[in-house]
């Protein structure tokens, strides 16, 4: 009868484990030397800070995005109220010269009116029975000529001294208009908040 065989429990773990040859002594030290450098502190502070720099650079390039495109929305702001200021300009100056054009041509007809009702007086003094004496038909007609030059030059300075007041008066609502404007873009620049 063969005898019994002692059981042999687990072997005890031990701290420090001795290693069984020389290669194997030495293949743990290389292994343990490179969790070691794996593991160093020095690689995790340079991990955290590529990790760190990474972030920022992120960061900085999505404000600069912003940025950039904070900027172009303002310069279209900029455009497009510059441009329809223009255009309101352009549209009240323009009005500015229709009044005026039609205050011209009303003064034009009223002065073609005036004109043909001397001619229809002349037409009538004509044919007026004067007595058959050179002399007194010389003297009526000379009145006569002296009183429509007269007529023609009151009319005529009349209608010059209105179209200079309304050329003048054209220019000094021009003027206006633009100082008033230009006044209002001071006051309210469109580019003062940009965030620079």
């Amino acid at each position: 009868m063969p005898p019994k065989k002692a059981k042999v429990g687990p072997k005890p773990r031990l701290l420090f484990p001795q290693p069984s040859s020389q290669q194997s002594s030495s293949g743990s030290l290389q292994e343990n030397s490179g969790e070691l450098a794996r593991d160093s502190p020095d690689e995790d502070m340079a991990n955290i800070l590529a990790a760190i720099k990474n972030r920022m650079r992120k960061k900085a390039a999505d404000r600069e995005k912003k940025l950039h495109s904070e900027c172009d929305r303002l310069c279209q702001k900029i455009r497009d109220s510059t441009h329809e200021h223009v255009s309101k300009q352009e549209q009240a100056i323009e009005a500015l010269m229709t009044e005026h054009e039609q205050h011209m041509e009303d003064l034009m007809e009223e002065r073609v009116n005036i004109i043909q009702k001397l001619k229809n007086e002349t037409e009538k003094f004509k044919v007026v029975n004067v007595p058959a004496r050179p002399q007194y038909w010389d003297m009526l007609k000379t009145d006569f000529v002296q009183q429509m030059r007269e007529i023609f030059l009151q009319e005529y300075l009349s209608a010059a001294r209105i179209q200079r007041e309304a050329d003048q008066q054209l220019i000094d609502d021009v003027s206006r208009m633009s100082k008033r404007e230009s006044c209002m873009d001071l006051q309210s620049e469109p580019y003062q908040n940009v965030p620079f």
